[in-house]
């Protein structure tokens, strides 16, 4: 046999697609098709094993249909070490490996099996390693002790790790303190991944008992909390690289705001993504935190009230991105663009991308300006928005695309548009050259019927889109229509 260099052979490994990629759900069959491909590589020899261990542990995902995998093997349906638990083992006993995760996404699940007694060995293993995580120190006391609410939070903690029979977290928590180089964070909103003992961790990181409620005359109706702690996670070393957090709630609400709060207060996170019904703030008051260093937020099928908006859009000064997929299952909310606008003013001059998206048949109001004026946000690139947030249909009002955007802007999707809006595409098809970064323009309609059930406003309809799909390409700018005959799946962003 011919021996390869190992840089022949680590570039062959690493053709094979990076297990940090696979950040949708529907990827997970491709995550266990490449990782078991690894796996297989590492028993094959020494040499490999070497090289292809740092690129198996880079990512760890579960997916709550994937039983077998969760209880650390198909062979033995007995077994009661999971998945999970295993990963914890090595992640101990190879804190090089566990230097090399940076990607987790954990499903909603529970935390045990449900038929699996208490491992005492592995338990006495993980609440050693806890005992191994530095403890926060009080800094405004001179002897240095622990913080009540630090020892607290750990010694429940190794409590439900060793002899408990759930363990609200206990495992997550640990396992979010040996990967150091973890990146991106996806948790399912189960007790195990958001339960006590993940909330202690991070309200050990962000310090929330050093917050300091500032009720001054400028903020009287507003919850100011500024953070007087020291930067508790480069002290822990524990998440410190992270900087994208995903919280979905598939089946059931989150709880409240309380853990997205903890979440975002983590100094290194640039990006906050929330999907699923979160129950609205209480009490009902408005509050701002410090996460100025939030960047990117993203919210889909949240139940956001205005308060809630205010709350965490305020808040986060410098945002570069500002994601909405409004709930489709709530009917008493009403949300008012208007003030939504007026919540972004500190980001005008920091937004690139904005998406305002209403799905269809969703009950709640939302409550338009009399005009949507985008022109303050003037580094504003990418803008996906339901036709009717820009333009009142019924308004006999001449519309001008030039009087409400702003010209940055290079990628629109237009989403919602109906019969109504013929006029608005022959309007844009005219004042394009305003926009001279322009390179999309996408059009999305709720349903566009056959052409021989269509009547003279809907062949109107049908004209405009192609007149201006015309116009736009002729410029060189990229122009999607809808297809003659076909309902549209109009799920926004990366679903």
């Amino acid at each position: 046999m011919v021996h390869l260099p190992d840089e022949i052979l680590l570039y062959i490994l690493q053709s094979l697609p990076s297990l940090s990629d696979y950040t949708h759900k529907a990827d997970f069959e491709d995550y266990k098709q490449t990782s078991n491909t690894l796996a297989n590589v590492c028993q094959a020899s020494r040499v490999l094993r070497n090289l292809a261990e740092p690129l198996l542990y880079r990512a760890y995902i579960e997916d709550g249909n994937d039983c077998d995998r969760r209880r650390g093997g198909s062979q033995d349906v007995c077994r009661t070490t999971t998945r999970l638990q295993s990963f914890l083992k090595t992640l101990i006993h190879r804190p090089d490996l566990a230097a090399k995760v940076e990607y987790l996404r954990l499903a909603d699940l529970p935390g045990r099996l449900e038929d699996s007694p208490p491992n005492i060995e592995i338990g006495k293993m993980f609440a050693q390693a806890s005992d191994d995580v530095p403890a926060i120190e009080d800094t405004s006391d001179w002897t240095g002790k622990q913080t009540q609410q630090s020892h607290v939070f750990r010694t429940n903690w190794r409590r439900h790790l060793q002899d408990d029979s759930e363990t609200e977290g206990a495992e997550v928590a640990l396992l979010l303190t040996l990967v150091p180089s973890l990146k991106t964070l996806d948790l399912g909103a189960s007790e195990r991944n958001t339960g006590l003992c993940v909330q202690g961790l991070f309200r050990d990181i962000v310090r929330t008992d050093k917050w300091k409620l500032d009720l001054t005359s400028e903020h009287r109706e507003v919850l100011v909390f500024n953070s007087q702690g020291v930067n508790a996670s480069s002290r822990l070393h524990v998440l410190t690289s992270l900087n994208t957090i995903t919280l979905s709630a598939e089946e059931e609400a989150l709880e409240n705001w309380h853990f997205i709060t903890l979440l975002a207060a983590i100094p290194s996170l640039d990006t906050l993504s929330v999907n699923g019904e979160v129950e609205p703030f209480r009490p009902n008051v408005s509050r701002r935190w410090p996460f100025d260093h939030i960047q990117n937020l993203s919210f889909k099928g949240c139940t956001l009230s205005n308060l809630d908006l205010r709350s965490v859009v305020t808040s986060c000064r410098s945002l570069q991105s500002l994601r909405i997929k409004f709930s489709a299952h709530k009917e008493d909310m009403n949300i008012n663009l208007e003030t939504l606008l007026s919540y972004l003013h500190d980001s005008s001059e920091t937004l690139q991308e904005l998406q305002l998206f209403k799905p269809s048949g969703y009950p709640a109001t939302i409550i338009t300006p009399d005009a949507f004026d985008l022109r303050p946000f003037t580094q504003l690139k990418v803008l996906e928005i339901n036709f009717y947030f820009l333009f009142d249909p019924s308004s006999d009002t001449e519309p001008s695309f030039t009087n409400l955007l702003p010209t940055s802007l290079e990628d629109i999707y237009f989403r919602m548009g109906d019969n109504r809006f013929s006029k608005h595409l022959r309007v844009l098809s005219e004042e394009y050259e305003s926009f001279p970064n322009l390179k999309i323009v996408d059009i999305g309609v709720d349903d566009m019927p056959n052409i021989q059930a269509m009547d003279r406003e809907e062949v109107d309809w049908k004209l405009a889109l192609n007149d201006c799909a015309k116009a736009l390409r002729k410029a060189g700018i990229d122009c999607n229509v809808p297809i003659e005959g076909t309902r549209f799946n109009l799920s926004c962003g990366d679903d």
